[in-house]
């Protein structure tokens, strides 16, 4: 399995151009200020089994909304998976 989600900041109705990428840990707290990707552990390989990444993703400003765009090949776990 190999998902990647793109977290995408909007301010006023329009997407911030930096792109970050958040990779290194399994999980953990997001501040938004810019676009960017958030990967699962040793992306783009597959993950290792029994991972439980929990991420806090948020926007600078109460007024500002947060976007998650998942890769289209998105799966949370294979069907033969046991």
């Amino acid at each position: 399995m190999t998902p990647s989600i793109l977290p995408k900041l909007w301010r006023n109705g329009l997407r911030t151009t930096k792109s970050r990428y958040w990779s290194k840990a399994c999980g953990g707290q997001v501040d938004a200020s810019d676009a960017g990707y958030i990967t699962t552990p040793g992306y783009p390989l597959e993950y290792p089994p029994h991972q439980n990444c929990r991420w806090v993703i948020t926007a600078p400003e109460p007024s500002q909304r947060v976007v998650l765009n998942f890769n289209p090949h998105f799966e949370l776990e294979k069907l033969d998976c046991r």
